[in-house]
């Protein structure tokens, strides 16, 4: 093997790179990476998640959850960044 060698993941990774598909591929993930860290009790009530630009708004069925969840946005943020990779999320809003 030469030294231009890659693996099939490294490809991808270029491929995604330089066609700036990053962002859709993480906007694309967000709803299944929301159920996975927030657990099903949060995720059955959860009707949508959507990201606009830095902005992650998550529609939720209850408005007693929603304004529970408010407390945390930060951390959620956070949570939810580290699993992206980077601070693609500056902003959570609830929608009932």
């Amino acid at each position: 093997m030469d030294g231009n060698t890659n693996t099939l993941s490294e490809v991808i990774q270029q491929i995604v790179k330089q066609n700036h598909l990053t962002y859709g591929l993480q906007k694309a993930s967000l709803p299944e990476l929301w159920n996975e860290l927030m657990g099903k009790a949060i995720a059955k009530y959860t009707s949508s998640v959507e990201l606009k630009g830095s902005t992650l708004y998550v529609h939720l069925t209850s408005p007693a959850l929603s304004n529970e969840l408010s407390y945390g946005k930060s951390k959620i943020i956070d949570n939810l960044n580290e699993r992206l990779g980077e601070p693609l999320i500056q902003k959570l809003i609830f929608l009932n």
